[in-house]
């Protein structure tokens, strides 16, 4: 059973973003940097080694089988490179 860590800490945010008034899925940039490294953990440790970010402030990713390392300027850039690797190349039951 696959639990939606992501959807469980945007319910319990450790900073919430200004009120807009707009009702829409909030980001995993709006989370703060534990959440979002313990969410990228849960949600793709399997296949990722996900350590955060680097003192330049680059979101990282590293493929457990070593066949790619991924960067992004934010938390969602992370996620949809992580998400495009995993569509390129999947993951093998192990």
């Amino acid at each position: 059973m696959h639990t939606d860590v992501r959807a469980d800490l945007e319910h319990r945010p450790q900073r919430k973003p200004p009120d807009t008034g707009e009702d829409r899925p909030r980001r995993w940039s709006d989370l703060d940097e534990k959440a979002v490294t313990a969410a990228l953990a849960a949600e793709f440790g399997s296949a990722y080694e996900t350590p955060g970010r680097d003192g330049r402030g680059l979101w990282w990713a590293f493929r457990r089988d070593g066949s790619a390392a991924l960067s992004g300027a934010t938390p969602d850039e992370l996620v949809a490179a992580i998400r495009a690797d995993l569509a390129a190349n999947p993951v093998s039951p192990q």
